[in-house]
């Protein structure tokens, strides 16, 4: 079931599968490719950067394997569907964009964006989705029919379930 992650180093994949789709990051020193990484997060969020400055060098090697045994086992997808819900011919979906400073949530009406917001993680997206979807309904009335994906079980649709 694919979900939107909860990881707080999530923001690091990104940048993480862009510096290493160059042979030579796997042969630098630990310490090296940690400052690559730095640098790379410093584009996206000077604050997060400053952040993992601030770390012990133990601390740095660890940080390093994250983002690399996230991406050995299951490579994460760019972007995950949270919901859809349809209207006669119109379609309406939410969905997650993973991006190295958070995660953009998108509101889409047959492929163009209606409505985005960034926020830190995935918690975040999955509440701000749950309520994207309620105004939905609220506003579009009964005729829009929600259809739960496996990115997102909305509150509302989960109880029916139970």
């Amino acid at each position: 079931m694919l979900k939107v992650s909860p990881d707080t180093f999530a923001f690091l994949r990104p940048n993480y599968r862009q510096l290493s789709t160059d042979p030579a990051f796997a042969l630098l020193a630990p310490g090296t490719r940690f400052a690559r990484l730095v640098e790379a997060v410093a584009q996206q969020s000077e604050h997060r950067a400053a952040v993992m400055r601030a770390y012990t060098p133990a601390a740095r090697v660890a940080l390093l394997g994250h983002p690399a045994k996230a991406e050995q086992e299951r490579p994460g997808p760019r972007q995950v569907e949270l919901w859809t819900a349809h209207k006669g011919e119109r379609t309406l979906a939410c969905v997650a964009v993973y991006l190295p400073h958070g995660v953009d949530v998108r509101l889409l009406e047959d492929g163009d964006v209606r409505r985005t917001q960034l926020v830190g993680d995935g918690p975040q997206a999955a509440a701000l989705a749950a309520e994207w979807l309620e105004e939905a309904t609220r506003l579009r009335g009964a005729d829009l029919a929600p259809r739960s994906t496996p990115g997102l079980c909305a509150p509302r649709v989960c109880r029916d379930r139970r």
